[in-house]
């Protein structure tokens, strides 16, 4: 980095004028620290999310094989549903925290809000999983592996990233949230 700053410093018997030149070097190491920090941060990501996405298989394999059968399913569905909770979610929480005396209400849809794109990452990848695997094993581990893999190798792409990463937050929060409204069940008012 190289600057250039003109002067003129008055001096009791005339004036001197000049110009300072200042040139600052990075050194080739520090550049060579941060790209191996970020190399470092990639390598956690990547196994950290790999590992979240095959303790979700481990725990509730079916649970995880029903919920991505929306996506298999009903595609345009899960893809509708999941940009409404993308996307108009916050909205919605913002008007109701707007309210003030619905803060706590708010706060309770942002959490749930964000526990739904939390899962649904890994969502995404046993659905990739599933597409990619097809019907050539039927082992839960394996088709998140696979699918967790492939998705998470799609994140390091320049610009692809960002598509992959809208289409598992969409998709994946598409397909929990039609699981959730499947399940749900109207509740009785009426006390016994």
């Amino acid at each position: 980095v190289t600057g250039v700053q003109t002067c003129a410093i008055p001096i009791s018997a005339g004036t001197a004028a000049g110009e300072s030149k200042q040139t600052i070097l990075q050194h080739p190491r520090e550049q060579d620290d941060m790209g191996q920090s970020m190399f470092g941060v990639a390598v956690f990501a990547f196994f950290s999310l790999l590992l979240v996405s095959i303790v979700i298989a481990l725990v509730a394999p079916q649970l995880v094989h029903t919920v991505t059968e929306n996506g298999v399913r009903r595609l345009l569905m899960s893809l509708l549903v999941g940009f409404f909770v993308v996307f108009a979610t916050p909205i919605v929480a913002l008007l109701v925290g707007a309210t003030v005396i619905g803060l706590p209400l708010a706060g309770l849809i942002m959490l749930v809000w964000f526990l739904t794109l939390t899962i649904s990452g890994p969502m995404f990848a046993y659905y990739l999983g599933r597409i990619i695997m097809q019907k050539r094993t039927r082992q839960p581990i394996l088709i998140m592996l696979v699918g967790a893999v492939v998705l998470l190798l799609s994140y390091f792409v320049p610009i692809a990233n960002l598509f992959t990463l809208l289409a598992a937050a969409v998709i994946g929060s598409g397909m929990v949230a039609l699981e959730i409204t499947k399940r749900y069940k109207k509740p009785q008012y009426r006390v016994k």
